[in-house]
């Protein structure tokens, strides 16, 4: 399918960057299911995303250099995580 040639594709031109990825996201699933022994989804969850969130919006300011209305992409981000926090 086309959607399988464009991942390979991008595998081809970016071999680092996608293998650091892979491992990364491998990495916390893992930590995730190891966390969901000890834990309840409904508590986890929530703070399993708003890590993910936040940490998003800090590489997005770091690696591509994100200035553009900053404080209100931190906005949107911690009103996301307060939401998140009072829905669990």
């Amino acid at each position: 399918t086309e959607a399988r040639a464009n991942l390979f594709n991008l595998w081809k031109k970016q071999p680092v960057w996608s293998l650091i990825t892979s491992i990364t996201g491998l990495g916390s699933w893992i930590t995730f299911l190891v966390a969901l022994r000890t834990g309840s989804v409904s508590v986890l969850y929530p703070i399993w995303e708003s890590i993910a969130l936040i940490v998003t919006v800090l590489l997005s300011v770091w690696y591509f250099k994100e200035s553009d209305q900053l404080w209100q992409k931190f906005l949107g981000a911690a009103v996301t995580v307060v939401g998140i926090v009072l829905m669990s």
